[in-house]
């Protein structure tokens, strides 16, 4: 078991970057590292538990959830002035994803997991231990901010949300799909449109009015138009497109072909050939929600109008973060995807809500300009 605290810290920093991704290290482990682990040192000091991983197994309960959230949430309330109800959601998951770590090795800790775990009280249990933690907030006059209307389906690709989706849409058989039935045909083309939202974050209307000729099946590109906001024009872009993708594309291009209707110029169509509309979507989505919600126990309130990640809108929002995090242009993301000021906005407010320390991440990334070796 672990001598100390910091390596403690360590092993869990090693195990996130080799299993899980270093966007989740990014978004989770500064919390464990600047909040959880001073907490629980602070609290094995003051124990009279012999060993750390005994005191990790018996000693800590709901109190040191509530308590650490606190604490985490008083500090970026010092750091940015404000914060908000995903923050302190941000730090719950953290914290269940480090005991999730610790019971892996043997050190479960059965107090914490019966909170975790899927039983029908969960979510009334739940919402009273959040409730606890704002009642304890409101005593330090601290408010947190309401969440963006229509959150994204999530923040990175390792976060349940996210990875439930994509299982559903790789459990379509779509090879086999039979195209001249309109269910099937729908099918095909949900899949297609959720993969454009979640990779390149394209505003709605814009995904829905791409045309046959924006994809080039010879080479699996897709042509992406510039959206002609003002004092923006970068011209089309040729984008390349992962394999399964491209294939689905070239496959719904075909029977497209295939049809000769009309109004085949649409990539995306209703039964009776004309341009899908954003209510075509929604209907599939709703469907997979309803799903999510029942398999893992959720509260369906947290998953209604306003709050469900579930929506055309998380979707596109997803995408747009991911691009944000990889440090692609605001002008070239806003060019490409013609997402909404407001929607944009979001996205960059929920990225620069996860860093660790935006006065470090500017140090640093300054530190990278050419320029400054030169001066």
């Amino acid at each position: 078991m672990f001598n100390s605290f910091c390596e403690l810290e360590e092993s869990y920093k090693s195990y996130i970057i080799e299993k899980i991704g270093k966007s989740t290290l990014n978004l989770y482990f500064p919390k464990i590292r600047r909040t959880l682990i001073p907490y629980l040192s602070k609290q094995y000091a003051e124990s009279r538990v012999g060993n750390i991983g005994k005191f990790l197994k018996t000693s800590v309960t709901e109190k040191d959830l509530i308590e650490s959230a606190v604490e985490d949430i008083k500090r970026i309330k010092a750091e940015r002035g404000k914060v908000s109800e995903a923050a302190l959601k941000n730090y719950i998951i953290a914290f269940r994803q480090f005991f999730d770590y610790l019971a892996s090795l043997g050190h479960e800790n059965y107090t914490l997991m019966l909170y975790f775990s899927m039983n029908p009280n969960r979510n009334e249990h739940r919402k009273s231990v959040f409730d606890n933690i704002e009642i304890e907030l409101e005593n330090l006059n601290i408010t947190l901010e309401k969440e963006e209307k229509d959150p994204p389906l999530a923040k990175v690709h390792t976060d349940e949300a996210f990875i439930y989706l994509i299982d559903q849409l790789d459990r379509v058989d779509w090879r086999n799909l039979n195209l001249t039935k309109s269910q099937s045909l729908y099918l095909l083309q949900y899949i297609i449109m959720i993969k454009l939202f979640l990779l390149l974050g394209l505003k709605p209307q814009k995904l829905y009015s791409l045309r046959m000729e924006n994809y080039d099946s010879n080479h699996g590109q897709l042509i992406i138009n510039s959206s002609n906001i003002p004092d923006i024009d970068l011209g089309h872009y040729r984008i390349n497109l992962p394999n399964e993708m491209s294939d689905q594309l070239s496959r719904l291009k075909s029977y497209r072909e295939y049809q000769k209707r009309t109004s085949r110029d649409f990539l995306f169509t209703t039964k009776n050939g004309q341009q899908v509309d954003q209510y075509h979507l929604p209907y599939y989505l709703n469907r997979v929600r309803d799903r999510y919600v029942a398999k893992y126990d959720k509260n369906s309130a947290d998953y209604s109008d306003g709050k469900n990640p579930f929506t055309q809108t998380g979707l596109q929002k997803f995408g747009v973060i991911q691009m944000i995090r990889r440090g692609l242009s605001s002008a070239v993301i806003r060019d490409v995807t013609d997402i909404d000021v407001k929607i944009y906005d979001h996205c960059q407010m929920i990225v620069l809500e996860d860093m660790e320390n935006n006065s470090r991440y500017f140090d640093s990334e300054l530190r990278a300009v050419p320029t400054f070796d030169f001066l």
